[in-house]
């Protein structure tokens, strides 16, 4: 399997598995159902491990397909800088969820902002995730696009 095999078969993860930990979070938070609040922080923290290959096979994609008639360089670049700063806040949301897992073992705090503050960057995360996504259609998916490839190639020269 090559690297662009490997990032269309892992890209998925951190889009659906973001929401599905953010579900899984706001329900228990407001259901004040500890057990599902903890599922939803659990999930944030694997979802922010699985981002980091996801975005590594990125760059050997970008190697694969960068020379393929039809590609488009501009949703490329877009798509490389939107994904790492999705990194960054998938990262920080993992790490915001595993203290948030923590927390209460080292302290005797009960206090829901803790629970919040990941609530809240998982939030953020999905919706550079989206965005993410939605460039890296894009790059290759014309009939995503509002412009055809020749259009935005002449656009960037």
């Amino acid at each position: 399997m090559d690297p662009a095999h490997a990032h269309l078969i892992l890209n998925h993860l951190p889009i659906l598995g973001t929401f599905f930990g953010l579900c899984l979070l706001a329900y228990g938070l407001f259901r004040k159902k500890k057990e599902l609040e903890n599922a939803g922080l659990v999930t944030l923290v694997i979802v922010a491990l699985l981002t980091i290959p996801v975005f590594f096979s990125g760059e050997g994609a970008e190697e694969i397909v960068e020379h393929i008639p039809g590609v488009s360089e501009q949703f490329l670049e877009q798509h490389e800088e939107l994904a790492e700063t999705a990194l960054w806040l998938m990262i920080a949301t993992g790490a915001a969820s595993l203290l948030t897992i923590i927390i209460p073992y080292l302290s005797d705090s009960k206090n829901t902002m803790f629970r919040i503050i990941p609530l809240l960057l998982a939030a953020i995360t999905f919706a550079m995730m989206v965005m993410v996504g939605n460039y890296g259609g894009k790059i290759r998916h014309s009939e995503l696009r509002n412009d055809s490839v020749e259009q935005v190639e002449q656009n960037e020269d």
